[in-house]
Parts: C-alpha cells; sequence; structure tokens
C-alpha cells in the first residue's frame, strides 16, 4: 500500500533540514519531527531503523503508522512536513492506541488538526 505519491517527501536535504531545524515530539511509539511545508499538501517520511528489528517488525511498523497517518489526513490543517522516526511499539500496541499516540505527538508537536467528525474518534 505506502503513502500516497502526493504524501511523499523524498527530498533527502529536505528530511535532513526537518530532523535539525523542525519541532520535535517523542513518545513510545517514536518521534515526530515537522516543519511548515512550501505547499498546501502535507507530505511524510517514515524512518524505521535497523534498531528497532529485523524487517519483518519494521514493516509491520511501517504499515500499520502509514494507516494511521492516513486515516488523520482529512484532520491534518496546511502544509506540513512531517518525518516520523518509528520504535518496535509501533508493531506491538493495539491500533487504536497507535493512531491515538500519533495523534498526541501532532499536537504536541504543534501540528494544528480539525475536530474529529461528530459520532467518530
Amino acid at each position: 500500500m505506502g503513502l500516497p505519491r502526493r504524501w511523499r517527501l523524498g527530498e533527502t536535504n529536505r528530511i535532513r533540514q526537518i530532523l535539525a531545524r523542525g519541532r520535535r515530539s517523542g513518545g513510545a511509539i517514536g518521534s515526530l519531527h515537522v516543519l511548515p511545508g512550501a505547499g498546501t499538501e502535507t507530505r511524510a517520511c517514515l524512518v524505521f531503523s535497523r534498531r528497532v528489528g529485523n524487517a519483518v517488525v519494521r514493516n509491520r511498523g511501517r504499515r500499520r503508522v502509514q494507516a494511521a497517518l492516513l486515516g488523520l489526513e482529512p484532520r491534518l490543517q496546511g502544509g506540513w512536513d512531517l518525518v516520523f522516526r518509528g520504535r518496535a511499539a509501533c508493531g506491538e500496541i493495539d491500533f487504536m492506541a497507535l493512531r491515538a499516540a500519533l495523534e498526541r505527538l501532532l499536537v504536541e508537536a504543534r501540528v494544528p488538526l480539525a475536530s474529529p467528525p461528530p459520532g467518530r474518534e
């Protein structure tokens, strides 16, 4: 599946810039670095190093974070560039807890989120 092409943040220099100068928030699932983007689209890069675990663990964590991030897409406002550095917990915790933790990281990094639609959390 993966992130949609319009969401991909592939420029190495931009990723380094976000890691060096972006606002950072961290938690049990990983750390999130953010900077305002040039356009109106949010772009993201998900980083799962070998320290997280073997390929199965890294890919499971990456897929789950992608799904959680795409679920939050309608609530993201404005164009932001995000770099998420994941930990092994991404593949182990309950999906709703993962999504809530990711939302908390976004709020801590001061990324504006719209209110959830009525009846959904």
